[in-house]
């Protein structure tokens, strides 16, 4: 166990590296967390001000071209 500790001399360059590559993930977890929250607040203050009421994308819908064959459509949105 010792060995496998020691990595062949390489102990500090591998352990260090293996550190500071969990903190840095902890870190990115904790502020992707945090900035979620945030922007979860500030969407239910917009939604309050704007008397509840959400718009979202229009729905795509599939219109015929004129002249074209039964196959060709195309999607536009309203």
């Amino acid at each position: 166990m010792g060995d496998f500790l020691a990595m062949g001399g390489y102990a500090a360059y591998v352990w260090s590296a293996f550190g500071l590559t969990l903190l840095l993930l902890g870190l990115l977890l904790w502020q992707s967390w945090h900035q979620g929250r945030k922007r979860a607040r500030e969407l239910a203050v917009l939604e309050a001000a704007a008397g509840g009421r959400r718009r979202g994308r229009p729905k795509a819908r599939l219109t015929r071209i004129a002249g074209a064959a039964p196959d060709e459509t195309t999607t536009t949105t309203a």
